[in-house]
């Protein structure tokens, strides 16, 4: 019914305009009631003959309705290929032209070769006044005529030093309409758009390839670089930031002055695009290189650090190993407010240690007194669940847990198992006890970090268990348990 109302709204007015033309003439000009009148009747009547030829345009009216209203409906049906609207306002042009070149004839017996000779000579000096208007018509009428770039699909492209990736919405009179994924218009005339070269990311499939680059100093582990950046590819398909398939993958593009680019291809449907894949791609590769002890810092800047401290002596292996495990401690909540001093004690008492794919680093229920920070790879947290095991939690480099276990000595509440061949650092309670000793609100920071992590682990498991009702945590005993372990 809705339908049959919308073809009734988009066609009255026509129809009506050529049913009152008709009732016109049938009503005051019977013998003259249609264009062509009788041979024997000559038609003087002025008013007549401009009804006359006002039914011919109200007949190119009613067909241009017509028209636009059926690709109204190929439009709604994502399946079928739709005529582009330029095409469209051609032909719906070239009606009008037609029917009221006819009407001239028929009706006022005017020649056609004198009106298109003036037509001819008129269009002419309007061409050359207006070249770039024409230009951009003709070749828009090219590009409308081209298949391979319809509506919907997105582009990418590079016009006067500038990269777009961006919806084509349709070839105009003039200009190419696009939309970028910011939703902002860009508008290029069909001239200059017809001579860009453009990639078509959502044909012949839609899935676009795109790239985040990270540059760092040729002295680098390129193996281990690589084995980290993918890992950063890895988190952002768990977070369901890029495409799992095909699989993102972490290589070696070029090398040039010293430096080497590493790249992350990553794929996603064009229509999902923008900068947030890229800013968490890179945003993750700079936590995870730091974390990993891998400088983001050239070669050239540390010499001239370097240089200008003439009393430093070069740092040994150890050295530099303590420093790494020191910065990864920093970014533990329990430690922002240590002096660069502490880090560096704790740094130097710690170790790092390696675990294997699939092998756990501590099962549910073990005694500990440690805690652990992932270094490189990543871990599954598990717990059981109906009488089976089941991942509630992914960890990443930066990520640590056990930290019951070190701060209070109660035993182990999940199972953690290495996801990849990883590394951990390792903190135990030895290492932390002189902290307490000497800050007494050193265990007050670390009972509220210890409270939030509680309560956000038990909704994950109470979310892993489709339950309603939130586990109690009994956090108040947090504080109290620190102190009885560490005797404060």
């Amino acid at each position: 019914m809705a339908r049959q109302k919308k073809i009734l709204q988009q066609l009255a007015l026509p129809i009506a305009l050529n049913l009152g033309l008709l009732a016109y003439l049938l009503l005051f000009h019977p013998s003259s009631w249609w264009w062509l009148p009788a041979d024997n009747i000559a038609v003087t009547d002025l008013p007549a003959k401009v009804v006359q030829f006002v039914q011919f345009v109200a007949l190119a009216y009613l067909i241009a309705r017509v028209i636009w209203f059926i690709h109204g409906k190929a439009q709604a049906q994502a399946d079928r290929r739709v005529v582009p609207k330029l095409a469209l306002h051609i032909i719906v042009i070239l009606i009008y032209v037609v029917l009221a070149l006819a009407g001239m004839n028929y009706v006022f017996k005017q020649p056609l070769e004198t009106f298109l000779a003036a037509t001819g000579v008129l269009g002419f000096v309007v061409g050359l006044a207006l070249r770039g208007l024409v230009s951009d018509l003709f070749c828009g009428i090219a590009l409308a005529l081209d298949s391979s770039i319809q509506s919907g699909d997105w582009l990418q492209f590079q016009h006067k030093g500038r990269d777009y990736k961006a919806q084509f919405i349709e070839f105009n009179w003039r200009l190419t309409a696009l939309v970028d994924g910011d939703g902002i218009g860009i508008l290029i005339p069909n001239s200059e758009f017809s001579m860009v070269t453009v990639v078509n990311l959502t044909r012949p499939t839609n899935v676009a390839w795109h790239s985040a680059k990270v540059q760092l100093d040729i002295s680098v582990d390129q193996e281990r670089v690589l084995t980290v950046l993918q890992n950063v590819a890895n988190k952002a398909v768990s977070d369901g930031i890029i495409n799992a398939s095909p699989a993102p993958t972490a290589r070696i593009s070029a090398i040039n002055d010293g430096l080497i680019t590493f790249t992350t291809a990553f794929t996603l449907a064009p229509e999902k695009f923008n900068l947030t894949p890229i800013n968490h791609l890179l945003k993750n590769s700079l936590k995870f290189l730091k974390v990993a002890g891998i400088s983001v810092v050239s070669i050239n800047h540390q010499s001239q650090v370097i240089q200008q401290d003439h009393e430093a002596s070069p740092e040994s292996s150890e050295q530099v190993e303590a420093r790494t495990r020191a910065r990864a401690i920093s970014m533990l909540p329990f430690f922002f407010f240590l002096s660069p001093d502490e880090l560096k004690l704790i740094g130097q008492m710690t170790a790092s240690r390696k675990v294997g794919k699939n092998a756990p680093i501590f099962n549910a229920g073990d005694a500990g007194e440690s805690m652990f920070v992932v270094l490189e790879g990543g871990f599954e947290v598990m717990i059981e669940v109906d009488g089976k095991p089941q991942a509630v939690a992914s960890l990443w480099p930066g990520d640590f847990f056990g930290e019951m276990s070190l701060f209070t000595g109660a035993p182990r509440s999940a199972t953690i198992v290495a996801r990849d061949n990883s590394i951990v650092l390792e903190i135990g309670k030895e290492t932390v006890a002189g902290l307490f000793q000497r800050n007494q609100s050193f265990a007050e920071t670390v009972a509220d970090v210890i409270d939030a992590r509680l309560r956000a682990n038990a909704a994950k498991i109470d979310a892993s268990k489709n339950t309603q009702q939130a586990t109690p945590v009994a956090t108040s005993s947090v504080f109290n348990a620190i102190k009885s372990f560490f005797k404060l």
